[in-house]
């Protein structure tokens, strides 16, 4: 065995008040589980037949000694097909799983225990953990010690275990084994979402939330887990590039092949088990030189007294948690020149998705310099030639203004130390791609799944900053605002690029020893690319922030969409406007701040298989003004800023006359912009943070945080259960600042929603297809409420028909005299669940109904 060391439990990122982990509120864990779902579909790859995958992800090493294998005849005789009590599974799995001898162990080094039941609220999403989990012996201690309101054991978890009662309950259905190639390439793997969408959610959505949060909290690869269906078992591989997953096996009839993988899983190294052993703990002496680093960094960027700056470096920092990552500059060999040292610990951004770069940001500290530089870890993909430091150091080199400059880079390699050049297999690199076009494939989802190839990649950026959620006030919003337009149009003038990836994350703020007010920066060039001869982009598609996409780009009627520079002029628009809204004063309330975000920033509804669209508030406000005219912002000027600018994005309407058109030139709105900050006195520190709770957010009380706030959750993909919540914001009590004026009794923003919607009507005569993507997303929750009352109507429906059933079974069974055994169809796809509608007071009425199988951990 290896002995290569790896760090576990390692800090996430904190939201804005430090005091949580950000993106991973219970209050929304089930929007969270929908999206991992929807994200996943396009990337499950099986049924891979179980001695492939152990040989090709386990492979067995040569000079392997089995001698202190725990024989696997009868091993999981035990374990039930199918089980009513969590802990009564668990009493007969556990023994199997960690059988030892003085000689012999199922998996020698590692302990299998519970962790479901280790949660204060184990049955609620958002606060559930895996059924059991695997641990190093070593790390067992840490687990145990640790509160139940912790997460620690997806930090130390080597693999889980995700339990369901009954084998009907698998994610997925196997095709006939005598089925020929043709008819397997059309089976559809995925048990149908369709069929239980609920269901879906609670338990697929679960697993790879698991998964994404496992990854998250350790610095790995890749990770196995297993799912357990009462004793059908499936292994399954976890990657950035998607999920390879086995055929079902019993384990009760065939226990070799769990036996096997967990022999094989406790023999290989720790990268082999998916652990990343590039990051290694920082030994005292250089945490302590990185702290000290971080101090004065954070001192001179937010200017603040010693008091304050403890606080402010916790975002940073973890006690303990210092890590050290040594980058090989990109195809050179290891040596004393081409490898640069640095310490990190807590990111600024964590991954919180599964599938994609899974992008981790650090302040980080040269060993040597002992100067702070942002380190971006990240995968990137393999098919895009063009590496984000190759960008950034052309963009450094033409004189780019208002971009990080690039400081080092290159592809991870599992090992640093050779002196060689390193070789493709030398890199850290996803596998799930390397079973893509195999022959065992099916579709999932009713289409073929897409799979990427990627690399583990970092590049360090001489630059650091705070991100815009830190604005402290109009004036640094305008300004900063007005650096990235610089930015953006230098790039495009001496570089014919475009970012197309205009957010509110892309954009930070830095202080300059010779400036008052900080400056801001656009970082993030991995997206971007050249124009060609018209000024359209030379990629083809969808890029960027959904929330922040021009109308245009929101389009789903045509993939051969490109993007232009007056997308992120109109991206650059609505960053504007998000900061104005989330840290300005202004009349809306919470009610009605939240449906502005609802409607203008997060629309989301689905537009046939995989494709989703949005944008019809935004087509809205073009037309009509309908939403921002509304605002009355407590900077007058700020609010002059909104309205002139919409009016210019107005004028490039195909609707107005070209004489008009202020927004295809783009150097009128850079005249407008530079013009206005010289001519306009903004407020310096009128900061003011509003935080927009979920209804369900209701049943949850967070710790305190700072004053005055209204929370705003991350933007999500419509719930494939359609979903309807009452409008009962949790308001937080606060004084009104002075230069914030009262809202009317009635909300004009809602009167002017309605008028916005009747004159959209009106215009249908012009263009069916304004009308259509114009359409009111409160159409959407129209049909929502109606598809729930459906799906209510089908529980209830369904219900009535187990009950009818079950009388039929039992009076069956007493005439016959064969007790209430329970009969299965064989070969059948469906199954009768156990049902119950939940209201949920307190989270929101009209919640769509749970649909709960007799699994809950500790029934």
């Amino acid at each position: 065995m290896a002995t290569q060391s790896c760090v576990y439990d390692v800090p996430m990122a904190l939201d804005s008040t430090l005091s949580r982990t950000r993106g991973l509120d219970p209050s929304s864990a089930m929007e969270r589980n929908n999206q991992h779902l929807s994200d996943c579909l396009d990337h499950l790859l099986g049924p891979m037949p179980p001695d492939d995958f152990l040989d090709t992800f386990l492979p067995l090493s040569s000079q392997e000694n089995k001698s202190g294998k725990a024989r696997s005849r009868n091993a999981f005789k035990d374990v039930p097909v199918r089980w009513a009590a969590f802990d009564e599974m668990c009493s007969r799995l556990l023994p199997a799983l960690n059988k030892c001898t003085p000689k012999q162990a199922r998996c020698p080094g590692f302990v299998f225990e519970v962790a479901a039941t280790r949660s204060l609220h184990p049955r609620e999403p958002g606060f559930m953990k895996p059924g059991i989990c695997c641990y190093a012996s070593d790390n067992v201690a840490a687990v145990h010690n640790s509160s139940f309101e912790s997460r620690v054991e997806l930090g130390y978890a080597e693999l889980f275990i995700d339990m369901k009662p009954d084998p009907m309950d698998d994610f997925f259905i196997d095709p006939p084994s005598n089925i020929n190639d043709e008819l397997r390439d059309s089976h559809e793997f995925l048990r149908l979402v369709e069929d239980d969408p609920v269901n879906a959610i609670h338990t697929l959505g679960q697993h790879v939330a698991f998964v994404t949060e496992i990854l998250a909290r350790q610095f790995r690869t890749f990770l196995f887990s297993i799912s357990l269906s009462g004793s059908s078992a499936r292994l399954l591989r976890w990657d950035r590039s998607g999920c390879v997953v086995t055929e079902a096996f019993d384990i009760r009839k065939y226990p070799e092949t769990l036996c096997e993988f967990l022999w094989r899983f406790s023999q290989t190294s720790n990268a082999g088990r998916g652990h990343d052993t590039s990051v290694q703990l920082a030994p005292p002496n250089e945490q302590s030189l990185f702290l000290n680093a971080l101090r004065i960094e954070v001192r001179a960027q937010l200017e603040l007294d010693d008091p304050a700056i403890e606080e402010a470096v916790r975002e940073h920092y973890s006690p303990g948690h210092v890590y050290t990552i040594d980058i090989l500059r990109q195809d050179l060999p290891a040596s004393m020149d081409t490898t640069r040292r640095y310490l990190v610990s807590r990111p600024v951004i964590s991954p919180l998705t599964l599938v994609g770069r899974g992008t981790r940001g650090y302040w980080a500290v040269d060993v040597v310099t002992r100067s702070v530089a942002f380190l971006k870890d990240t995968w990137r993909l393999t098919a895009v030639e063009e590496l984000e430091a190759h960008t950034l150091q052309r963009l450094n080199d033409l004189g780019v203004r208002h971009v990080p400059l690039l400081a080092w880079h290159g592809d991870v390699c599992e090992s640093t130390h050779s002196s060689e050049r390193p070789t493709a297999r030398d890199y850290q690199r996803t596998s799930t791609d390397r079973v893509r076009s195999a022959s065992w494939l099916c579709q999932v989802n009713q289409r073929k799944v897409h799979i990427s190839r990627r690399r583990h990649y970092r590049v360090v950026l001489g630059t650091v900053g705070y991100g815009v959620s830190r604005l402290r006030g109009a004036e640094e919003l305008l300004h900063a605002g007005y650096d990235v337009y610089i930015a953006m149009r230098d790039a495009f003038a001496k570089d014919s690029r475009i970012h197309r990836d205009l957010s509110v994350g892309n954009i930070i703020l830095v202080k300059h020893p010779d400036h008052p007010i900080r400056k801001g920066y656009l970082i993030d060039w991995e997206v971007s690319c050249k124009v060609d001869d018209v000024g359209e982009a030379r990629e083809v598609g969808r890029a960027g922030t959904w929330r922040y996409l021009s109308r245009r780009m929101l389009r789903p009627d045509d993939y051969e969409l490109k993007h232009t520079f007056q997308d992120d002029m109109e991206a650059l628009f609505y960053v504007v406007l998000w900061c104005a809204l989330m840290y300005q004063p202004h009349n809306l309330t919470l009610e009605e701040l939240r449906k502005f975000v609802a409607e203008f920033f997060d629309e989301r509804m689905p537009f046939g298989p995989g494709i989703v669209r949005g944008g019809g508030a935004k087509v809205m406000n073009v037309m009509f003004r309908s939403y921002t005219s509304t605002i009355e912002f407590g900077s007058k000027h700020l609010g002059e800023w909104i309205n002139t600018v919409a009016d210019f994005l107005s004028s490039g309407d195909r609707w107005k006359g070209r004489d008009q058109d202020k927004w295809s030139n783009p150097e009128h709105l850079d005249v407008y912009w530079a013009t206005f900050l010289q001519t306009h006195t903004l407020e310096r520190d009128n900061r003011f943070v509003h935080v927009l709770r979920s209804p369900r957010e209701d049943g949850f009380t967070p710790p305190a945080s700072r004053p005055p706030s209204h929370h705003l959750q991350s933007s999500h993909t419509p719930p494939l259960v359609p979903s309807h919540t009452s409008d009962r914001p949790k308001q937080e009590s606060r004084k009104r600042p002075s230069s914030e004026p009262n809202p009317d009794a009635e909300s004009r923003m809602a009167k002017r929603f309605r008028s916005g919607r009747a004159r959209v009507q009106q215009a249908a005569t012009k263009d069916d297809r304004v009308l259509e993507c114009a359409r009111s997303p409160s159409e959407g929750r129209r049909r929502s409420e109606r598809l729930v009352k459906k799906r209510e109507e089908e529980v209830r429906v369904a219900e009535e028909k187990r009950q009818k059933d079950r009388a039929a079974e039992k009076a069956t069974a007493r005439g016959k005299g064969r007790g209430g055994a329970r009969v299965v169809a064989a070969g059948t796809a469906s199954k009768t669940t156990r049902t119950r509608t939940t209201s949920e007071t307190g989270r929101g009425s009209s919640r769509k109904p749970r649909v709960r199988r007799a699994a809950s951990y500790g029934a």
